[in-house]
């Protein structure tokens, strides 16, 4: 008897043994969020019991994105953590602080109201887009190379110390002025809706995407900018633009500008221009034999020719002077053979849709419509085209982008733009049968100039996505219940 209560004993010891004990050096972490612990406990593969700080702290990488946390104390036990995301949360703070190795801090989508990043020196990529940030200093962040923070309520900031930036996002705030001097290395720049009365760009000689329409902006020197491929200047106040230097240049947005004239004979490579709303009288396109979009509704033109654009498969010209005046007798435009041979008088523009060049992997995939199939929209039904692919749903690009409210266009690569307000078109009439898709592995999709990871198929000159990639790209969760697929914003 007693050798086996020696034995029970001598167990019991043992187990006690095998039990991790927190200690001064390895304290218990707490979690006031709920939502944080459980997230935390389904990486580390804890699903009982304390959590220890040697649990966590050799934990590199956090993805959080659309967890509903409200608060992520705990997070400075996390110290060898170099990137961090937490998209689409509840967040009104957040500290940072004992987290010096972190390197990519991805914070869109929250309530964030203040942030400070001066511990972490090791800043590479930064994204705080739709935040309520009236402030931000990232002088003490040399090292960055990306900053995403757009949509916010910025009055200034100063990036003079982060000369190694390539990308800069800062769209919809409040800024007057911006020095971007020191910043020779910028490639990217996202400078729409904001109060820019000037904007200096000589130093930025990498420059190869610029966005910068809805400001205050008289003039806007690029000539020093030979690598620019995309220029959006729309909603400005230019009566001149000169872009003879920009000869690699795809896509030119200049609509709701005071422009009379507009050179494009050194511009050989534009795909798409969109100006509308300006005051051009003549527009000579014979040498942009790559165009496939052209915008210019809104204008004086008596006369277009279009002869020698055959690429160009979306044309808008309504409310010029074509076809009005009696005493014109130029044709008012010349049919691009892309149009498909259709008559079109000067009211004419195409719904939302999206062509795609030459060069793409063959037609094969079968889609399945599913006219059936409902989508709702935080509860409301919205008019979607529904396709299955290898199992799996996909939707009508067009038709989203309008359901979520954002701007989805094709620039060489399709582009979605929150700054934008959405465009307007119906689903229309679904194919009565299984319709041929074509893939279309290189073509990128942009998310306010960020790449996000998109299976794209076009269908009839469509574009398609996975639910399931454009939900988590745009924040949404994605659910599928009664044969309806129930797309639900943060917070709703």
């Amino acid at each position: 008897m007693k050798k086996r209560i020696l034995f029970l004993a001598l167990a019991l010891t043992l187990t006690l043994l095998l039990i991790p004990v927190a200690t001064a050096s390895d304290p218990v972490i707490t979690f006031p969020d709920p939502n944080f612990e459980a997230a935390v406990r389904e990486i580390i593969r804890k699903p009982a019991g304390d959590i220890l700080a040697s649990d966590v702290a050799g934990i590199t990488e956090l993805i959080l994105g659309g967890r509903e946390i409200a608060d992520l104390t705990g997070i400075a036990h996390f110290t060898a953590l170099t990137w961090l995301q937490v998209n689409n949360n509840q967040l009104t703070a957040l500290d940072m602080s004992r987290n010096p190795a972190l390197a990519s801090l991805w914070a869109d989508y929250n309530q964030l109201a203040a942030l400070d990043v001066s511990q972490n020196t090791a800043l590479t990529s930064l994204g705080v887009s739709s935040n309520q940030l009236t402030a931000l200093d990232v002088r003490r962040n040399p090292a960055l190379v990306s900053l995403w923070a757009g949509n916010n309520q910025l009055t200034a900031l100063d990036v003079t110390q982060n000369t190694a930036l390539e990308s800069l996002g800062v769209w919809d705030n409040q800024l007057t002025a911006l020095d971007l001097s020191r910043n020779t290395a910028l490639a990217n720049l996202w400078a729409g809706g904001n109060q820019l009365t000037a904007l200096d760009l000589s130093r930025n000689t990498a420059l190869a995407s610029l966005g910068a329409g809805s400001n205050q902006l008289a003039a806007l020197d690029v000539t020093h900018n030979t690598a620019l491929l995309y220029l959006e200047a729309d909603h400005n106040q230019l009566t001149t633009l000169d872009v003879s230097q920009n000869t690699a240049l795809i896509s030119l947005g200049l609509d709701s500008n005071q422009l009379t004239a507009l050179d494009l004979s050194h511009n050989p490579a534009l795909a798409s221009l969109w100006a509308d709303n300006n005051q051009l009288t003549e527009l000579d396109v014979t040498q942009n034999t790559a165009l496939a979009r052209l915008a210019i509704s809104g204008n004086q033109l008596t006369a277009l020719d279009v002869s020698r654009n055959p690429a160009l498969a979306d044309l808008s010209v309504r409310h010029n002077r074509m076809g009005q005046d009696p005493a014109v007798s130029v044709p008012a435009w010349t049919k691009s053979p892309a149009l498909n041979g259709e008559t079109y008088d000067g009211d004419w523009q195409t719904p939302l849709f999206f062509y795609f060049p030459q060069g793409n992997p063959p037609s094969g995939t079968q889609a399945t419509p599913y006219p059936n199939v409902g989508v709702t929209l935080d509860g409301e039904k919205v008019p979607v085209q529904v396709y299955g692919i290898s199992g799996n749903i996909y939707l009508r690009l067009s038709d989203l982008a309008i359901a979520v409210g954002i701007y989805a266009y094709w620039d060489g690569a399709v582009y979605l733009d929150t700054s934008r307000p959405a465009g307007s078109s119906t689903p229309g009439a679904m194919p009565s049968g299984p319709v041929e898709a074509t893939p279309y592995p290189n073509v990128k999709v942009y998310l306010n100039g960020t790449e996000i990871p998109v299976n794209v198929y076009g269908i009839d000159g469509s574009t398609i996505l996975s639910l399931g990639n454009a939900a988590a790209a745009l924040g949404l969760t994605a659910n599928w219940e009664n044969e309806t697929a129930v797309l639900t914003r943060p917070g709703s």
